[in-house]
Order: C-alpha cells, then sequence, then structure tokens
C-alpha cells in the first residue's frame, strides 16, 4: 500500500504525524510492518475537544502492541497547543507543521510522513475548485514537498482509499478513534465528505475519479513550471533578484511567487499572490508588511527582514 518510491531509503529515519484516527494509525501500522525505518511517532493535541485523551489512548495502545510484536518504534511523542478560537484550524496546521520540521532536524529524518489519501484528496481538489483554483489548487495535495531545507513532506498512502485503509485496519484489529468533529456540518470540508462528493457521485458516477485524474495532469503541469522555475530562481538568504523572474510569463512569475510564500511560511492564498506581484512590478522602495515579515522592493529585487511592528498586511512607503 506505501507508495515506496515517495520514501527514503531504507534506515533513514523518519517522523511519522499520528493523530490517532484510523488513516494516521494505518499508516504508522504500515510503516512499522514494513521496519524498514527508525520511526518517530508524533501527536499534537490542539485543545479543540474535549475528547482528544481517547486519541492519546489510542496511540498508546497501538505503541504496547508494536512492542509485542517487535515492531520497533525509535519513540512516541505527544504534545498539546491551546489555540484561539479565531483560526484555530489554520493556526493548527501552521504550528503542526513547524514543529515536525524542528522534530524531523532533531532526529535528522529526512522526511516526514501523513496519511492522506485519495479521498483527501478529491475532497480538496473540489473544495478548490468551488473557491475558484488556479493551477497549484486544481493539483491538491503534494505527493511530496518540501518542509525544509533537506527535510521532505512526504503522502506515501495518496494512491490509496479510505476503504482500502479501512480494510487494512480491520484486518489488524488496530486501535483508533474517530474525531468526534468529523461528523459536523458545520465544517466546511466535512460538508464536502458527507454531503457534496456523494451527491456529485451519485448523480454524475466517476466524480472521484475525474477529480484524481484532474490533479494529476495539474502536478505534472507543476512539475515543468518547477524545471522552468529553477532556472531563474537565485534567492540570498535575505532577498531573491527578480531579473530574470520579471521577464517571465505570468504564471511563471505566480509560481514564484508561491514558491517564496513557502519559504517565508506566509499565507498561501491570492491575496498574498497579488501583493508580491504588486510588489515585485511596482515602484523601488515599496514594501509589504504580512506573516512577521517586511518584503521590499529594491534596486535588485525583494528583500525581507523580521517586522518589528504587528503585521499589517498591507503596503508601507
Amino acid at each position: 500500500m506505501l507508495d515506496l518510491r515517495l520514501l527514503p531509503p531504507a534506515g533513514s529515519p523518519l517522523v511519522v504525524a499520528v493523530s490517532g484516527g484510523r488513516d494516521s494509525m494505518v499508516l504508522w501500522d504500515l510503516l512499522a510492518l514494513a521496519g524498514t525505518w527508525p520511526l518517530t511517532v508524533w501527536h499534537l493535541d490542539h485543545g479543540l475537544r474535549p475528547d482528544t485523551i481517547a486519541d492519546a489512548d489510542a496511540i498508546r495502545a497501538l505503541a504496547r502492541r508494536h512492542v509485542e510484536e517487535g515492531l520497533a518504534t525509535v519513540r512516541v511523542m505527544m504534545e498539546s497547543v491551546v489555540l484561539g478560537e479565531v483560526g484555530a484550524e489554520a493556526a493548527g496546521r501552521r504550528h503542526r507543521y513547524r514543529r515536525l520540521t524542528a522534530i524531523a532536524g532533531q532526529v535528522h529524518a529526512p522526511a516526514v510522513v501523513t496519511a492522506h489519501h485519495q479521498d483527501d484528496q478529491a475532497e480538496t481538489v473540489l473544495l478548490n475548485l468551488l473557491r475558484g483554483a488556479d493551477l497549484t489548487g486544481r493539483a491538491g495535495i503534494a505527493p511530496r514537498r518540501p518542509l525544509a531545507n533537506g527535510i521532505d513532506l512526504v503522502r506515501p498512502l495518496l494512491d490509496q482509499s479510505r476503504a482500502c485503509l479501512a480494510a487494512h485496519a480491520h484486518r489488524r484489529g488496530l486501535p483508533w478513534h474517530e474525531d468526534s468533529t468529523n461528523g459536523d456540518p458545520s465544517w466546511e470540508r466535512n460538508r464536502i465528505r458527507l454531503q457534496v462528493l456523494p451527491t456529485l457521485e451519485q448523480g454524475v458516477p466517476g466524480t472521484t475519479q475525474t477529480l484524481l485524474a484532474l490533479a494529476k495532469a495539474a502536478q505534472q503541469q507543476l512539475a515543468v513550471l518547477d524545471r522552468a522555475l529553477d532556472d531563474v530562481w537565485h534567492p540570498t538568504s535575505k532577498g531573491l533578484p527578480l531579473g530574470p523572474i520579471l521577464g517571465a510569463e505570468a504564471e511563471l512569475r505566480s509560481h514564484a511567487w508561491r514558491r517564496l510564500i513557502r519559504r517565508l511560511d506566509l499565507t498561501a492564498d491570492q491575496r498574498t499572490i497579488a501583493a508580491l506581484e504588486t510588489l515585485a512590478t511596482g515602484p523601488l522602495g515599496r514594501a509589504w508588511a504580512g506573516g512577521g515579515w517586511r518584503i521590499q522592493r529594491d534596486r535588485t529585487g525583494l528583500s525581507w527582514a523580521p517586522e518589528r511592528r504587528r503585521p499589517l498586511g498591507g503596503y508601507q512607503s
């Protein structure tokens, strides 16, 4: 079930993000059964649900079982964080990936693995399309992408369906805990999963496979853009020369701004992309502040430094 092409060589340490839900427990179990990589399992309690103790209990139960079966996991790490109500989901995602990156650095792991699968991909692509997705949105979840220098985020189950993962959990009798918010239709993604996509699939059979094919095609186009961008992308620790980039087509420039957004850990939305495009093509000396950074248009390109004041998310002169 694991896509071995995405995973690092045997013996390389891996950090596994495990929520305690079925999908991530299956991922952990498959990696442990393979016995190929030293595993560091990491769990984060966001403090957003009253029943998260059951997540931790399930993780401890599977850790004990793996020990009994002689399936070694190097360590299991559990952390908690308290998030505010406003923007908690996005804040939790950013915190989660920052911590995963830090832990991968600590254990010298070249990859962090998550349990995203086919159904997650179809739901993501549909949600992005409904929001007016560009090429990156249509590509959905990347099978592999950089998290930091020398550390990749890998989804080795992206070609597997939720039903396949459920079948493995049943065969192995794995412990897991269902997130109590998964059935709440007030969450947009839950509505897509529980209502919108099943209705589309019933009315237009094959909708899910069409969405998956759309994602594959978009990922291939992005790979072409990545190769083209590599030829003109020459950032330093504090800046990005713009000469070759400004001479490129709009689609490649937009791809460059997305790469810069990832580098600076900014919010990856159309508003930020448009802000960087306006800044890059605008007059010298103009600046934009957001996400804790002040980015300025200077003589050679864009330069950035930490924003000392509260981020404004707007232009400055």
